[in-house]
């Protein structure tokens, strides 16, 4: 079932590209087109989403640093929710790293769709 929520990404260095927010490793990383279907890179978890734009303030406010902030940017999505309970990522030396933190208001995506961008 398709669902409606928010995603966070960030502009690439270029200013090219929109890419996953906080994922540093370009394995791991993943691209994102508005009105494409995005999907998590090869050998990694599930993507991250917001199920309400209110939780998307708080989180940027508290946990973004200023480099990322300035790049951010929010995205309305539609999304197809992960059976998956747990994240996790290929890291620079092939090992999956899980990860444990999960923002108040995320949920786990197995694909994700940029639909219009947000200003709040």
């Amino acid at each position: 079932m398709i669902k409606i929520g928010y995603k966070l990404v960030k502009l690439s260095p270029d200013k090219n590209h929109l890419l996953s927010l906080i994922i540093y490793n370009w394995k791991a990383c993943v691209k994102y087109v508005i009105g494409e279907e995005a999907f998590p890179a090869k050998g990694n978890g599930p993507l991250c989403v917001f199920t309400d734009l209110e939780y998307v303030k708080p989180y940027i406010d508290e946990y973004l640093s200023y480099t990322i902030v300035d790049r951010c940017k929010i995205y309305k999505c539609s999304y197809i929710p992960s059976e998956s309970t747990k994240l996790w990522y290929t890291g620079s030396f092939g090992f999956n790293e899980k990860v444990g933190f999960f923002p108040e208001g995320t949920v786990l995506a197995d694909s994700v769709t940029l639909l219009e961008e947000i200003t709040i």
